[in-house]
């Protein structure tokens, strides 16, 4: 893959990949996260900006219905406040430590679904 992405497209392609994990997935299918919290938080927390992200009734989701989602799915402990950690992965600096959206971004020109890179199946 190597198509260039925008900034906007690249959240919308990772907002639909949690979109993709909530419609497919069970807690049953034995999937963990293999990343940070922090990490898991900031890009759950991206995909609720982008207001994609609906319930069966069709209202968005807020971000903690978000969160409690993904870390039952991904067997996480929810974190206390989810609003904190993503606020600390935004504002991550540096060379080795970049904010998760500016990896993803990077990733997305390898790999089709970058976000399944830090998914396993137990």
């Amino acid at each position: 893959m190597n198509q260039t992405y925008t900034s906007r497209e690249a959240r919308l392609h990772l907002a639909a990949e949690v979109e993709q994990l909530f419609k497919n997935h069970r807690q049953e299918d034995q999937l963990t996260w293999k990343g940070t919290t922090v990490d898991l938080m900031e890009a759950l927390h991206i995909a609720f900006l982008t207001n994609t992200l609906t319930n069966d009734e069709g209202q968005y989701l807020s971000f903690t219905a978000i969160v409690q989602q993904a870390c039952s799915l991904l067997h996480v402990r929810m974190p206390r406040n989810p609003y904190k950690y993503a606020s600390q992965g935004s504002q991550r600096q540096g060379f080795r430590n970049r904010p998760y959206m500016d990896r993803y971004l990077f990733l997305l020109g390898m790999h089709a679904n970058p976000l399944w890179q830090q998914i396993a199946k137990k």
